[in-house]
This record gives C-alpha cells, structure tokens and sequence, in this order.
C-alpha cells in the first residue's frame, strides 16, 4: 500500500498508508484536520523511496573473505562479529576526530621495497654460493 505525506500550513506532517480505493480526488487535498492546530491537511508530493543495496566482498566484518548480498545479512554478520555499522557519514566524521587515516602508499612502497630487497639479497647469496661451488658465473643455468 502506497503511504502519502499530509502537510498542514503550521508545518505538521504526517504520513499515512492508504489503500488505492482510499485515495479519491478528494482525499489528494482534503484528509481532515490537522492534529496540532486544528488547520487543513493536503498531500504534498513525496518521491517513491528507492532502496538500493549492492552486493561486495569484504574481509573487514568477518576477518576472512565473505559475500555480502544484501542489508539483512551484513547486518546479522555484523551483530555475529561484534562490528558497529556506521554511515559513511559518521565514518568519515570518527577518523577526523581521532586522527586514523588509511596506511600513505610511501610507507606501503617502503615496506614493499624492503622485502623485495631482502629476497633479492637471500638470491644473490645462493647465487654466490653455487658459484663458488661450481665455478659457473652467476645467471648461468647449471
């Protein structure tokens, strides 16, 4: 069932669930009076709520890999796990407040730069060592 919204001139508004046969000519502008001052109530135009959820993946509520599809799951895996949704909103309004902010990507790169350099140092050794061993320059297949 379609619900419209009544509004006075004092600015009370109120919505109301109406069947499609409740809904006569007369009923678009004149429902009754209004409840805080006694006024006229008439329907004003309310765009249809549209609700759109779309699906992701996340390791962030559960800690490994999960498909969320719709609200009512991520709510319940959220309440199952212990993590308190927030709106974008709040979100963005928290990490001002304390300060968080997501990992820069040159600490991201240093990190990644030094384990690239440790590998290529262990490789280097056992380069060497096969060289040493069997006489053949290093890169050379053996």
């Amino acid at each position: 069932m379609p619900t419209y919204t009544f509004e006075c001139d004092c600015g009370h508004r109120e919505d109301r669930v109406l069947r499609m046969g409740e809904m006569t000519p007369a009923a678009h502008t004149l429902v009754g009076q209004c409840p805080a001052c006694g006024g006229t109530l008439t329907r004003t135009f309310t765009p249809p709520q549209v609700n759109v959820f779309l699906e992701y993946a996340t390791s962030d509520i559960t800690g490994e890999p999960v498909r969320v599809s719709n609200k009512s799951q991520e709510t319940e895996l959220c309440r199952r796990h212990g993590v308190e949704q927030v709106s974008p909103t709040e979100g963005k309004q928290r990490r001002k407040k304390t300060g968080l902010s997501l990992p820069s990507l040159e600490s991201d790169f240093q990190a990644a730069l030094a384990r690239t350099n440790e590998a290529g140092t262990e490789y280097l050794k056992e380069q060497m060592g096969r060289e040493s061993k069997t006489g053949q320059p290093i890169g050379v297949p053996a």
